[in-house]
């Protein structure tokens, strides 16, 4: 039986095209093996995660190719940033110990994984982005160079992910690449945004929940579309309340306080939507163990010691 991914499959990835242009790319990575396993492991990975994305725009019926192009260019300028600051050893500013200790506690979840071993316990750890890490580095080579060069297409995600949400509110195609490109180069983000740092996921997460936003505050569409869109912005919140608590509060009451002031909608239907996300969306932090609302967490920093501190 021929669904529509399994159509999309054939299509576009069981082909002669796609089968030449892996072939093309494998030589190459290689060949980099060769002089260096971290440097090999971690293209190959942004090359899978590339073709991975752009399978996702066109299983999603992305029109505007410039896209492609610029996240080609987005990848290509922090590559060049992760190169040159990982064999160069620059680091002007802080940061870089925080890098080492994910990468330490990444390289352990690695080691335990090729071992069989899926506990995690008696690691040392604030919050899950180093188990991602080690994940990475249990499926390529545990180095820091490899986690480093997974950053690279975070970033290129996040900016991507600012074009689409120039398009969203009405930009032109034209702003919308020249605005990403120019982001790209961001000094602060392009030396933090190359470093294996837990930010670089907030990143894309918190853009992503903006741009779903955007899309719930224009038109929700069909039932189908308001469920998928919400529950995909319950979940990002989520992951943004774990790992920058104040960021995902950050989204979470922006988003609220936009949709009754400015979201399309009738009077009541706005009113009766607004009130169930509102109950819904308190849910999210109570998940992650911070209580309704983030109540615990408000209990632990809004006393004397920790406004202190």
């Amino acid at each position: 039986m021929n669904t529509p991914i399994v159509e999309f499959f054939k299509k576009y990835i069981l082909n002669i095209k796609t089968i030449s242009i892996f072939t093309a790319i494998s030589i190459p990575v290689f060949l980099v093996f060769l002089f260096d396993k971290g440097l090999g492991a971690g293209i190959l990975t942004i090359a899978f995660l590339t073709v991975i994305t752009f399978l996702f725009f066109r299983f999603f019926k992305q029109k505007n190719k410039e896209i492609y192009f610029v996240f080609l260019i987005f990848i290509l300028i922090h590559l060049a940033a992760v190169l040159f600051i990982y064999y160069a050893k620059f680091q002007p500013f802080s940061g870089g110990s925080d890098a080492d200790g994910y990468n330490g506690t990444a390289i352990q979840v690695a080691e335990r994984l090729s071992y069989g071993n899926f506990s995690v316990a008696g690691i040392p750890r604030v919050n899950n982005f180093p188990i991602l890490i080690g994940v990475i580095y249990f499926l390529t080579v545990p180095t820091m160079l490899v986690g480093q060069l997974f950053m690279v297409w975070l970033a290129a995600v996040s900016l991507s992910l600012v074009y689409f949400i120039i398009l969203e509110i009405g930009g032109p195609k034209k702003s919308a690449v020249l605005i990403s490109i120019i982001l790209s180069f961001y000094p602060s983000y392009l030396l933090f945004g190359s470093l294996l740092l837990k930010d670089n996921l907030v990143t894309p997460l918190l853009l992503a929940g903006i741009l779903l936003s955007v899309k719930m505050l224009k038109n929700f569409g069909t039932w189908k579309n308001l469920i998928w869109k919400f529950l995909l912005f319950f979940v990002i919140l989520g992951g943004l309340m774990h790992l920058r608590f104040y960021m995902g509060f950050a989204l979470m009451f922006s988003f609220i306080i936009s949709w009754f002031v400015a979201s399309n909608f009738e009077r009541n239907k706005k009113i009766i939507y607004g009130l169930a996300m509102m109950f819904l969306l308190g849910f999210s932090p109570q998940i992650i163990g911070s209580g309704y609302y983030g109540q615990n967490l408000f209990k632990n920093f809004l006393n004397k010691e920790s406004i202190t501190n």
